[in-house]
């Protein structure tokens, strides 16, 4: 078991980009991932993700946005297919519009409501990493 007490998966470690305007579930977050083994780079913005290196061999977890809660927006939809593109991306949202969103259409791994469910998210990232060694 990891220190959070949750039981160990079978899964490869992964470097973690996670992207979290929230401070608590950012911290949160990255404590949790910590845990589990994965190396986590805490980001406060997308626009800080996108001028990462090549990110190629992580997981982007991020937090979902936009300036419609209802919609996600052209320009937002843009930036997520960017994203995950230059890597395998998990996208945690809140907003109203993760219920209709297409993770396919996205290229996403997940699309997840929040609040998310802590162990299936450390089973995606696991999941994703492995596939990704």
């Amino acid at each position: 078991m990891g220190r959070s007490g949750r039981a160990a998966y079978p899964a490869a470690m992964a470097l973690v980009y996670l992207v979290e305007d929230d401070a608590a579930l950012r911290s949160l977050l990255a404590e949790v991932l910590t845990d589990e083994g994965h190396t986590v780079v805490v980001l406060r913005t997308v626009e800080q993700l996108t001028s990462q290196g090549d990110g190629s061999r992580g997981v982007a977890v991020i937090d979902g946005w936009g300036v419609d809660m209802r919609e996600l927006g052209s320009a937002e939809r843009q930036t997520i297919r960017e994203i995950s593109a230059r890597m395998p991306t998990i996208v945690l949202s809140g907003r109203a519009w993760v219920e209709t969103a297409q993770r396919e259409d996205l290229g996403l791994v997940a699309l997840l409501s929040k609040p998310t469910d802590l162990d299936a998210l450390l089973v995606l990232v696991g999941q994703t990493a492995a596939a990704l060694a």
